[in-house]
């Protein structure tokens, strides 16, 4: 436990660096808007492609990990929508997403290398591209319906094909399934950008935090209590699955 917290350790300073350039002003709120999106359109676009080109497995053999993401995320979705019943309208939208749809992709993979290095990227952007297909598809249906009354396939279809992190998942899947080998003037400049993201992310994260107001109470508690939430059902649900899967198996 004492060794993870070290490996992971690295990832909230740079977090502190974010809040501490923040309030000595060296950094202002436009760091965070450019920050965020150089790490959506095109770092972690770069760093999902690289990992999935890098893997040496073919794709096909990670069938049953897509399916039991997938499984779980529209469960869970559809859980948390039915309970939204118990909650004001304001919550009733973020409460499926917050809670089923956590911050995977920022967080999850820089964390995950951190603790197991290059070589667990490629499940990790497996699991991720997962989360971001359903977020972008049921999750944006979710949001349109509370928004519009209705919602627009056709305009969640275009959204698709446009969003950057799914145009690399489509490319990187591509070039791992026929095995296609970039040339090094391509490759390298990728694999710059795609470490490039975690730091500038986490630094992101640290600016966004100092300059959020903690004054208002009221409007944290909903806050806290879908991150408890969220840090504490799903890995139980998942701890649970893995031991009801090694009792079936034993």
């Amino acid at each position: 436990m004492f060794q993870t917290f070290l490996n992971i350790l690295p990832l909230f300073l740079l977090i502190l660096l974010g809040f501490i350039i923040r309030k000595i002003k060296l950094a202002d709120q436009s760091w965070v808007e450019v920050l965020n999106k150089y790490s959506l359109n095109l770092g972690f676009p770069c760093l999902i492609f690289f990992a999935l080109i890098q893997n040496k497995q073919s794709i096909l053999e990670y069938q049953e990990l897509i399916f039991v993401n997938s499984s779980f995320l529209v469960i869970a979705f559809f859980i948390c929508f039915s309970f939204g019943v118990f909650f004001s309208q304001q919550l009733k939208k973020t409460i499926p997403i917050c809670l089923v749809f956590s911050n995977i992709a920022f967080l999850g993979i820089p964390t995950l290398q951190q603790i197991y290095g290059k070589e667990i990227l490629a499940e990790a952007s497996i699991i991720s591209s997962c989360y971001l297909f359903w977020v972008f598809t049921i999750g944006i249906a979710h949001l349109e319906y509370f928004k519009l009354g209705r919602i627009a396939p056709l305009i969640i279809f275009k959204n698709l094909l446009k969003n950057p992190l799914l145009i690399a998942v489509v490319l990187g899947l591509l070039v791992n399934i026929f095995q296609w080998q970039l040339p090094n003037l391509i490759f390298q400049p990728i694999e710059m950008i795609a470490n490039s993201v975690t730091p500038l992310v986490l630094i992101s994260l640290g600016i966004f935090i100092a300059n959020s107001s903690w004054k208002n109470q009221q409007k944290l508690k909903p806050v806290i209590l879908l991150s408890l939430a969220s840090l504490s059902i799903f890995p139980a649900l998942l701890l649970f699955g893995i031991a009801t899967k090694n009792v079936t198996k034993s």
